[in-house]
Order: C-alpha cells, then sequence, then structure tokens
C-alpha cells in the first residue's frame, strides 16, 4: 500500500472511530447532554482528529443519522431477501419489477404488511429511537431529516407501493405522498409502541391498526380475490 492510500486508509478508520463512538454516546445520552470531549474520548482520539473530519457535533450526529437509517432500510427490506443495494433508483425498480414478477398479488400484499411490522420493530431499540425519532427532528432541519428519510426509508417504500398499484393491489394515488404519509404513520408508531411498557403487546394493537389503514388501499378487485394476476 503507496503513502497515500495508508493515509486514506487511516483517515477512514479516524472517521468510523468518530461515528461509532458518536452514536453510542448519542443512543445513550442524547444529543444535549453529549460532548466533543465525551466522544474522542470514547473513540480513543483527540479534540484535533475530531475537528479535521467534522466542522463539529451536528456535522457528526448527521452522518450517525444516514448510517443509521441506511443500515434500518436494509434490514427493513430484506425479510424476503429481494433487497440489492442500488446507485440508481430506475435501475433498482427494473430489478425489483423481475423479482417481483412471479409472485402472486396475495404475496406482494403480504410482503408490504410484513416491511411496516419489520420497519416499527426495528425501530423501538431505546437508543435508536431516542436518535432517530426524537433527537433527529429538533438537531437537523427538516429538508435535511426528509432528504434522509426519502433516501433510506420512504424511497424503499415508494418502490413496495409502485409495484403494488401497477398490479392492480392498491388504488392508484400520487405515490410520492402516500409513501410519506405512512413513513409518517410508522414513525409516530415507533414512538407509542416504543414507549408502551408491554411493547410487543402493543405491536400487535399498532399494527392491527396499520392493517386496516392498508387495507383500506387495496382495489375492489384485489379485495374480492379479481386481480389482475392471481
Amino acid at each position: 500500500m503507496g503513502v497515500l492510500s495508508q493515509k486514506i486508509a487511516q483517515g477512514r478508520a479516524t472517521r468510523e472511530k468518530l461515528i461509532a463512538a458518536a452514536r453510542a454516546e448519542f443512543g445513550e445520552r442524547g444529543y444535549a447532554e453529549t460532548s466533543v470531549e465525551e466522544i474522542v474520548r470514547r473513540a480513543e482520539l483527540t479534540k484535533g482528529a475530531f475537528y479535521h473530519h467534522f466542522s463539529g457535533k451536528d456535522e457528526l450526529f448527521l452522518r450517525v443519522f444516514e448510517n443509521i437509517k441506511r443500515e434500518l432500510g436494509r434490514a427493513a427490506f430484506v425479510i424476503h431477501g429481494d433487497y440489492k443495494p442500488f446507485s440508481e433508483p430506475d435501475s433498482r425498480n427494473i430489478r425489483m419489477d423481475e423479482t417481483f414478477h412471479a409472485r402472486s398479488n396475495r404475496d406482494i400484499w403480504r410482503q408490504l404488511n410484513d416491511r411496516c411490522r419489520r420497519y416499527v420493530e426495528l425501530h423501538i431499540d431505546p437508543d435508536l429511537r431516542r436518535i432517530v425519532l426524537v433527537d433527529a427532528r429538533w438537531v437537523l432541519s427538516w429538508e435535511t431529516w426528509q432528504r434522509v428519510e426519502g433516501e433510506h426509508g420512504i424511497t424503499l417504500l415508494r418502490a413496495d407501493l409502485r409495484i403494488a398499484m401497477r398490479r392492480g393491489i392498491v388504488r392508484a394515488l400520487p405515490l410520492p405522498t402516500l409513501a410519506t404519509l405512512l413513513t409518517g404513520v410508522l414513525n409516530e408508531t415507533c414512538l407509542l409502541v416504543a414507549n408502551r411498557p408491554q411493547s410487543e403487546a402493543a405491536l400487535d394493537d399498532a399494527m392491527t391498526v396499520i392493517s386496516s389503514f392498508l387495507d383500506g388501499l387495496q382495489t375492489d378487485e384485489f379485495r374480492q380475490g379479481s386481480g389482475s394476476l392471481p
């Protein structure tokens, strides 16, 4: 490895250590109670190293938030083994169309419900909830929060809904608006479930309501069992 490559690798390793340390601190203490000093102490680095890579705590928080949302998006959409990383949304949609082509409408509908439940389950971890659903809402601007949600949450859900519409399962509605509103419902559900003492029972109750909400999106043809495909 050349000198330049080694420096790049070292810089990347330093950034990863800072992000990991910040994620642990933000999860345990919350953004407001976490200082740069505590982050670098946990990472076993110096403040000079911190400010070489990040302009401040807010920029580091954004990187932590992006990483978590990326992980959660992939985890929520890998239930049936069809998630693949993608560089262009259109190319991913083509691959998803091919994946779904051989599936029945009932399987597609079941998967949409499964993914909604999985999304909530993944977000109710106390540390992740504090970062993603509590602190992110006031630390980040609304535009930044929406951008990250769009890249790692809403976009993936929108792909499922688009296919369901094409297959005649879900009624034709404004897709971006539907995906954004459904994501908002799921995010609020995460907070509701996480704050209940019996979280498993609360999750079941919440998913009963969400399933009823999703049922209202069905086309008459699909509801009656005569969709475009079996």
